[in-house]
This record gives structure tokens, C-alpha cells and sequence, in this order.
């Protein structure tokens, strides 16, 4: 099935899709949404129409036949966000002709100049889950525009009217939490005014976790690592020490003797693997326990300290704050005073 397009409005497309597929369009001004027919497949496709020139599509289906779509404006395209779950999707880019092929996990930030077009193609037979996510230029570029810090050359050129395509793997962290939104908004039950406040929330925090992927890789390039089976294993079991062993924090070269691997290889390894660095990693987990242990109870602020490792309890404190926007002992009179009144 082939469908050609001279607009990228998400609602309008989504509008010629379902009668091109004879399918029953249903929602309203907000959402609409239609389940394939039986001669085209399975599953579902909805858009999505926000505030700020953002609109996004949602397309969760199991085709019969392959799927071509052509975004073709006279017009500078919108800056596009693709995200894939799962299934085949490649996208190729009329200036240079670059075809880019999805794969699980895989994030693509794209925009192309007037006259240039996109052209998606969408593998049949396959159980495809695939999200869009456009922001219209003239409306959105106030947002890059009033920071008071510059935006990266590459994020401001996709604001710009400029060809971009920027293509990154989500490590495991960012993958599965974008994963993770995603599967939030197709299970939402909820309707009307909550319903699409939530939606818009989910698809904001997916567009933001993307965006702070993108800068960390332009801040700190990837790490070169080359891991193994054996080393992951390794690496999963660092994670696991840790873990088990928050009172009493392990060094560096405790856990390298620990789990057998070099300083070196565990750092950058753990970073690549866990997503975080075992400092950030071991911070977290503290800061996380401590929250539980202070909700249990009435304890003394300086024990909760001690039993996740942080023999001052000033320092602790201070972490408390910067991690939950409270120190402990204003987080302790929030959670207990309605037992005061």
C-alpha cells in the first residue's frame, strides 16, 4: 500500500490513511484513532494533536502486505522524532537518498528543507510498534530561542530549515525507559481532559529523554569498549555487589578484584552496560534506600545516614536534597504530619 502526501500534519495523514485502508476513523479533535481492517491486518494507528505545534502518531499493527508512505511538502518539513519498539522500519531521505533502517531501540531526529521529502516503509508480517513525534518549526523555535545557554549546533540546525538526520542506539537505560512510556500511554483507560494531559505528559517526557541521550552522546562520545558475554555477566554481577553491599560501599578495586575484571574495563563497561557510572549508580541506590527506611517508622535521621553508608550525616542531607528536593528531616515532617492533626 502506497500513499502519497504534500503534508506532514500527523491528524491529516492519519485522516487519508484509514479511508485508503476502507477503515472506520474514530475520536475527536485531540485523538483519532482506527483498527486496520481484516484484509489489511491487525492493530491500531492513533494521532495525537497537542499544544505548541506538536503532534505524534502511534502506530501498533501487524500488517499483511508492506507499507509506503511519502511526506513530500513545498514547505520545510517539521522536525521529526522516530521511535521503534519493536518490527522493521527504514526511512530514506530524498536530498542524499540516505536510507535509514530502524531497529529496536533505535532513535532517528530528522528535518529536511522545502522540496525534500521522506519516505517511510513499513515491513509487512511483522508485529510493528513505532512512534512519530513532529514539531512544527515556526511555532516551537521560541522554545530553543530562549535559552539562556546556546543549543547544540546539531539540535539548533533541525529548528532551522537545515537537512538533519541524527541517528543514535539507546543504551539500555534510555531504550527501555522510552520503551516503558510508550506502553504507558497504549494501556491509559482514561478519557477526556485527563486522558490527553496524560498522553501530552508521556510524549513531552519521551521527547526529553531523547533529547538528553542525544546531548550526553555530544557531550561525552560513546564509550569504545569492546564486551564480551563473560563481561556482562561480570558487570551485572558489579551491579549486584553493590546493591548488596550499600552500608559499606565497595571501592573501585574491591569490586575489580570482586568480579575479575580491570578498573578500566569495569568503569567504562559498567557505564556502557548500566547506564550510569558506578559512583552515580551507588549514589542513587543510597539515596533510593534511604527514602524507604525514613518512611518506615519514625527513625533518627543520622541511623538512616549510617545504614546506607554516609558517615555524615550533613553530607547526607545535602545529597537527600539535591536527589528529592527535600532534606530528610523536611521529607519526614510531610510524610508524618497528618498523623499530628
Amino acid at each position: 500500500m502506497e500513499l502519497f502526501t504534500k503534508s506532514y500534519n500527523l491528524m491529516n495523514f492519519i485522516k487519508r490513511l484509514s479511508t485508503s485502508l476502507g477503515a472506520t476513523l474514530q475520536g475527536g479533535c485531540q485523538e483519532c484513532f482506527f483498527d486496520l481492517p481484516e484484509k489489511a491486518g491487525t492493530g491500531t494507528i492513533r494521532a495525537f494533536d497537542f499544544e505548541d505545534g506538536l503532534q505524534a502518531m502511534l502506530v501498533e499493527v501487524n500488517a499483511r502486505h508492506d507499507w509506503e508512505w511519502t511526506f513530500k511538502p513545498p514547505k520545510a518539513s517539521p522536525f521529526l522524532m522516530h521511535f521503534l519498539v519493536r518490527g522493521q522500519v527504514s526511512i530514506d531521505f530524498d536530498e542524499d537518498h540516505q536510507d535509514i533502517r530502524l531497529k529496536p531501540l533505535l532513535t532517528v531526529f530528522a528535518s529536511n528543507p522545502p522540496g525534500e521529502g521522506q519516505v517511510i516503509r513499513i515491513r509487512g508480517g511483522e508485529n510493528l510498534l513505532y512512534f512519530i513525534l513532529q514539531i512544527e518549526r515556526e511555532v516551537y523555535i521560541d522554545h530553543v530561542d530562549c535559552f539562556s545557554t546556546p543549543v547544540t549546533k546539531e539540535l539548533s540546525n533541525i529548528f532551522n530549515g537545515k537537512t538533519v538526520t541524527k541517528t543514535f542506539q539507546n543504551h539500555q537505560d534510555y531504550g527501555l525507559q522510552g520503551s516503558a512510556l510508550i506502553h504507558e500511554i497504549l494501556s491509559d483507560e482514561q478519557s477526556g481532559l485527563p486522558r490527553a494531559t496524560f498522553i501530552e505528559a508521556k510524549v513531552l517526557e519521551l521527547f526529553a529523554l531523547q533529547l538528553r541521550r542525544w546531548e550526553e552522546e555530544i557531550n561525552e562520545p560513546e564509550i569504545k569498549i569492546n564486551l564480551q558475554t563473560g563481561d556482562i555477566e561480570q558487570l551485572t554481577e558489579a551491579r549486584k555487589l553493590i546493591l548488596d553491599n550499600l552500608e559499606n560501599a565497595l571501592t573501585i578495586e574491591e569490586l575489580s578484584k570482586m568480579v575479575g575484571l580491570n578498573r578500566q574495563k569495569l568503569k567504562m563497561g559498567f557505564k556502557k552496560v548500566h547506564g550510569k557510572t558506578i559512583n552515580e549508580f551507588m549514589r542513587n541506590e543510597r539515596l533510593k534506600l534511604a527514602r524507604q527506611l525514613l518512611a518506615t517508622g519514625r527513625p533518627i535521621v543520622k541511623e538512616v545516614a549510617a545504614k546506607v553508608g554516609y558517615e555524615n550525616a550533613s553530607y547526607f542531607a545535602r545529597r537527600f536534597r539535591e536527589k528529592y528536593g527535600l532534606y530528610p528531616n523536611e521529607y519526614l515532617k510531610a510524610l508524618y504530619s497528618f498523623e499530628e492533626e
